[in-house]
């Protein structure tokens, strides 16, 4: 840990430095959309944060009393229901709406079809969240809709080239697509709603200031279906998710080609 190295704090101070400082894992959940360039240290939000630290490194001196945080035992449940939820709702919006020539994400889930797709590919990381982490389906359900309702604030102007970017990132095996997507298969559970995001996601290529799109727009000119999925997502052959990414990015470039 960098102050811990003695080039940076003195060593009288390290001595004691167990006594006087505690370092826990944290997961934050707040929407920053883009800035006006000339505003400064002004920062436009959303009103809503949720702050979840881990209990264990305060274990021995007990929990300080600190406004606005959530105490937990255990990060992870916390970190795939932010992930595959928020980030998962918030990019489903973003690529269906990017591909249906809409500006924002708001403007996108004024679209029926993709308020749709959204609340379908949300469910599906429902089942999920719910049997792997016991979480309460109706709990589940509340906390979904609600953050429907904040990815689609009027007033927080979130353009979707802006959610949409670094496409490579985001299909990658561990991210809010394929992570969800992948287990679910798995157990033969529904996913087609996250396979319909996944396909916009590679759809999303070329797009002014985003390397990654120009990237991924390369990847999938030279490469063979196959070898794409293996490559961007990171899934084998032996895995059941596989043949049904194969048929969308096969789908993604003979659209591609007849264009």
């Amino acid at each position: 840990m960098h102050i811990k190295d003695p080039r940076n704090t003195r060593p009288e101070r390290l001595d004691d430095h167990h006594l006087r400082a505690r370092y826990a894992n944290s997961a934050i959940d707040r929407i920053v959309p883009a800035q006006d360039p000339n505003a400064g240290l002004d920062v436009t939000l959303e009103k809503f944060f949720e702050w979840v630290v881990e209990k264990t490194p305060f274990e021995d001196i007990g929990i300080p009393a600190i406004e606005g945080i959530n105490w937990v035992d255990n990060l992870q449940p916390f970190i795939e229901r932010k992930l595959y939820t928020v980030n998962t709702g918030h990019a489903t919006a973003a690529y269906h709406g990017y591909n249906r020539r809409k500006s924002t994400v708001y403007d996108a889930l004024q679209d029926k079809d993709i308020m749709a797709e959204v609340r379908g590919a949300l469910m599906e990381t429902k089942n999920l969240l719910v049997s792997k982490h016991d979480v309460g389906e109706d709990q589940q359900t509340a906390y979904l809709e609600r953050i429907i309702r904040r990815i689609g604030n009027p007033h927080l102007e979130d353009a979707v080239e802006r959610v949409g970017r670094a496409p490579l990132r985001k299909l990658s095996r561990k991210e809010r697509f394929i992570g969800p997507a992948a287990e679910l298969a798995e157990n033969d559970q529904p996913i087609k709603f996250l396979l319909d995001a996944i396909e916009m996601c590679f759809r999303f290529q070329n797009v002014e200031e985003d390397e990654e799109s120009k990237e991924l727009a390369k990847i999938m000119s030279e490469n063979k279906p196959e070898d794409v999925v293996a490559k961007v997502c990171g899934i084998q052959k032996t895995e059941k998710i596989y043949p049904q990414l194969v048929e969308r990015v096969k789908r993604v470039q003979d659209d591609s080609r007849e264009d």
